[in-house]
């Protein structure tokens, strides 16, 4: 199998991007088996050649995402990943049915976010009231994705609570939910 791992961190504040590129080197030492190929894209450097990140996501049977969270969705260099790499023509076409036209079918996908929030916030604290779970709020992502072909989503992984609480055991956690996918 093919896997993509994609890596945007934007270094701000004291955190740089430490707990997503932790969780981007779990996944890169798990899917590093003989019948895999590991196929990087750290666009945390705001530098990447556009037919180079295409050809990635041509060749990943899988693509996983890894990102903060940040103001209810991607960091801006994801959307400038998505704006500048997803090409009509390479990636997508019109189709008299929106959304019908993406040309990365047979491919999965899956979203791995750091965020502040806490799980027991979905439904609870007053402005996630009717939020239910962190793939409501990843829906620009996740639409993305299916919108180019990709309409096979993996569960998402969330650590949550990542600046006020314990990050010890996010790289085990990780690992589990990666085999837990039992690919």
């Amino acid at each position: 199998m093919n896997i993509l791992l994609i890596e945007a961190n934007q270094k701000l504040y004291e955190s740089q991007g430490k707990l997503n590129h932790l969780l981007f080197t779990q996944a890169k030492k798990y899917f590093s088996q003989p019948m895999n190929q590991v196929i990087e894209s750290c666009i945390s450097n705001d530098n990447w050649d556009i037919q180079e990140e295409i050809n990635k996501l041509k060749q990943a049977d899988l693509i996983i995402y890894h990102f903060p969270l940040w103001w209810f969705g991607a960091p801006n260099l994801l959307k400038k990943y998505f704006d500048e790499v997803l090409q009509y023509g390479e990636i997508f076409v019109m189709t008299d049915i929106y959304g019908e036209g993406g040309l990365l079918n047979g491919k999965k996908f899956m979203l791995s976010v750091t965020s502040n929030m806490s799980k027991s916030d979905f439904g609870c604290a007053p402005i996630m009231k009717n939020i239910k779970n962190i793939d409501e709020i990843l829906t620009q992502a996740i639409l993305t994705n299916k919108y180019i072909g990709i309409k096979d989503q993996l569960p998402t992984f969330h650590a949550d609570n990542v600046i006020k609480g314990d990050t010890s055991e996010l790289g085990n956690s990780y690992l589990q939910h990666l085999t837990n996918l039992a690919l």
